[in-house]
Parts: C-alpha cells; sequence; structure tokens
C-alpha cells in the first residue's frame, strides 16, 4: 500500500509529521513525501527514516500564481507516476492541488490551521476564499476524500464557509508531542522570571503587540526578560524584519533571538510562553511543548489554542486583541511563582492524558480507516502500543 504525503515543505513536515509518518510504515504502508525543501537536513532526516522523498519547487510563502501551478504541475506528474493507494494533502497550498487529484485518488486534504488565507480581510483574500471553499466543496463530492482538522473550529469554518457534508469531515487532532523527549522538570526559580516568545516570525503571531506588553511591564516595575525563539521567513510578505529585531534587541525589548535547535532544553531555562497571536492557527505545538515540560501559557484565543488553554489549568486564554487583559494576565502570572508551578504540573498531566505522539497517530490512522485504506493494519496500530 503507497501512502504520498503531500506538504509545502519537507522540514515542516519533519517537525510535525514525521512520528505520524512512521506509524503509517509500522502500519504497512509505503510512504512518500512530495515537498518543496528549503533544508538539506530536514530531507536528510526524512530519508533516514525510509521515507521516499520527491522534491518540488513549491514555497510556502510565495503568492505567485505561477509557482502554485509550477508545483501543481509537478505534483499531478510524480502523482500519476506513483499511482499511490491514498494522498494525505497538508496545508492550504497542498489541499488546494489535492483537491484536484482527489478526483482519481483516496484523499485526506488536511488543515492543520486555515493559514493566511483565513487570517486578513483584504478583498483579494476574501475573493481567494470563496473560489477555494467552493473548490474543496467539490473535492468532498468525491467519495474517497475527507477534510481533516486540528480543532473543531476550524472544522465548523470550514462546514459553514463551503456549506460541506460534515459526514465528509474529520478532527484528526494535533501532531502530539513525545513526553519523553520533552519531558517534565520543575521551574527554575529565576529572578526576574524568563518569558519565551516561540513561533515563526511573522507580524501575525503577535511579537509586535507582545514587545509593546513588555514595555509596558517593565515601565510598571515588573522585571522578566523575553526570549524570542523564532524561524525567519525571508521573502515572506508578513515576516518581521531583521532590523527590526535588532532595534527591539538594542533598546532592552527583547533579550535575545535566533532559531532554537533545542527546545526541550530551552523549555526548561523559561518561567512561561507567551502566544498573543492572531493568526488563523491550528494547534500551536509551542503550547503543547509547553504543557508537557511543565511550563504554563497565555494566549490569545485564536485559532486551537483554546484546545490547550481552555479549561484555565495549565494557562490562560485571553480574548484576541485585549492586550489589557494580556498585560493583567502576564502581571498574575510573573508576580506568583506557584502559580506558575500548580499550571506547569496541569499542563503535563493534560499532555500525557490527551496529547502524546501516539494519540496523534492513532487518530491519524483512523482517518485512513474511514477511507477504507489498509483497515486490518491500521486497526493494529490504532489498538496497539506506541510505535
Amino acid at each position: 500500500m503507497k501512502l504520498c504525503y503531500f506538504a509545502n515543505d519537507a522540514g515542516y513536515f519533519a517537525l510535525h509529521w514525521l512520528e505520524r509518518a512512521q506509524a503509517a510504515q509500522l502500519a504497512g504502508y509505503e510512504v512518500h513525501l512530495l515537498a518543496g525543501v528549503s533544508n538539506n537536513a530536514s530531507l536528510q532526516r526524512l530519508r533516514d527514516a525510509g521515507i521516499i522523498c520527491h522534491s518540488l519547487a513549491l514555497r510556502s510563502h510565495a503568492r505567485n500564481p505561477f509557482n502554485l501551478l509550477r508545483g501543481a504541475w509537478q505534483a499531478i506528474r510524480v502523482i500519476h507516476s506513483l499511482q499511490p493507494d491514498l494522498i494525505h494533502s497538508i496545508t492550504l497550498k497542498p489541499c488546494l492541488i489535492g483537491a484536484w487529484l482527489a478526483r482519481r485518488y483516496p484523499s485526506v486534504l488536511c488543515f492543520p490551521g486555515l493559514g493566511r488565507l483565513f487570517t486578513f480581510s483584504s478583498l483579494p483574500a476574501r475573493l481567494l476564499r470563496g473560489l477555494a471553499c467552493r473548490w474543496w466543496r467539490s473535492a468532498t463530492e468525491q467519495s474517497s476524500c475527507i477534510l481533516a482538522f486540528e480543532h473543531e473550529g476550524d472544522r465548523q469554518t470550514l462546514l459553514e464557509m463551503a456549506r460541506l457534508d460534515k459526514n465528509k469531515t474529520f478532527v484528526i487532532g494535533v501532531s502530539g508531542v513525545d513526553p519523553d523527549l520533552f519531558s517534565f522538570t520543575p521551574p527554575q526559580q529565576v529572578s526576574p522570571p524568563v518569558v519565551l516568545f516561540a513561533a515563526r516570525l511573522i507580524k501575525a503571531k503577535g511579537l509586535d503587540t507582545l514587545v509593546r506588553i513588555c514595555q509596558r511591564l517593565r515601565n510598571d516595575g515588573i522585571p522578566h526578560s523575553l526570549i524570542v525563539a523564532g524561524l525567519p521567513v525571508p521573502g515572506d510578505p508578513d515576516a518581521i524584519e531583521q532590523a527590526q529585531l535588532q532595534r527591539w534587541l538594542e533598546a532592552g525589548d527583547i533579550d535575545s533571538y535566533g532559531v532554537s535547535d533545542d527546545m526541550p532544553s530551552l523549555l526548561a531555562r523559561v518561567s512561561m510562553v507567551v502566544l498573543p497571536t492572531r493568526y488563523a492557527e491550528g494547534v500551536p505545538r509551542i503550547l503543547l511543548e509547553a504543557a508537557s515540560c511543565g511550563r504554563p501559557s497565555i494566549a490569545f484565543n485564536q485559532g486551537g489554542c483554546s484546545t490547550v488553554l481552555q479549561s484555565g489549568a495549565c494557562g490562560t486564554l485571553v480574548p484576541v486583541g485585549d492586550e489589557q487583559a494580556f498585560y493583567e494576565a502576564m502581571c498574575r502570572m510573573l508576580n506568583d511563582s506557584a502559580l506558575r508551578s500548580q499550571m506547569g504540573i496541569a499542563g503535563r498531566e493534560l499532555v500525557v492524558r490527551s496529547f502524546t505522539s501516539l494519540h496523534a497517530s492513532r487518530q491519524m490512522l483512523r482517518c485512513y480507516e474511514m477511507l477504507n485504506a489498509n483497515p486490518l493494519a491500521t486497526n493494529n496500530i490504532i489498538h496497539g502500543s506506541q510505535p
């Protein structure tokens, strides 16, 4: 049985999907990946795991329609050559192309967040949303196509906007984390407390909002340090410029910035995580990683952030755009180490109970089972042990 994943970027797939792809291998699939390649190390990591990789010219942030058409043409040629038993497309551009492929191949169109197409309200964005929704509705009219989402909010959005058949949609859940890798560590009693912002360095993730809030906190005599750990996205029209990051650093608004290759160690050094995002998120992985390591979080109630923080047990959910409420939540958490510890313990319990890599793999394989793709092997994984 051939399973072909189709993603924007191999690095993204290695971070968020590798463990699930390995679960599919254990279920008996020959796993292929079609993706753009921005990081050769990630590509080698995938190949070392036995995944057969096919490079595409597709770029996640490119707005040039010719890039999309070129990527589509390459993908269709590779797919027709492979003749897979199942295609699993991930993120918006692959899902647009995958909707065409679904006319011929059993397909999962997977939305780990609705992305910038559903974040911005410009006229072009609204027009493209309408066209995309009609395109995806057409795809679900095929008997062997399912639309999968990380959380119920995104599912409801597309059910309403695209007028989908609910029976052709599925909440596949989040990528999950390895609780052994992201192990619990008691928070260090450092002074001042260390705040971590970890996200792609695009404006919609809210770093500018966070800097304003942190400036106010310092002016009000509430000490803390702010670490920014984010992937730069050169060429993205919404990217935060390197010069802006440097200005914030020189002004003392942030204490450091850069890419972290060891997130578990970084989380062990911080007191809390913050994410004032305005982006149409899936379930942000950083919130799960923080919870697994015993670190509380504060986030705007955007996208799938509520999946982790809705109960208030392991962090605080703030109305989108309410900087005053975010400021107050940070004040409370920065000034109360006992609260941070209590929320950290609750977060670890939540991840172990509901958000491990095993949970994610089981949900994904259930989705494949809905398409009657290799149901016997799938059943072995669903009811078996963690891969």
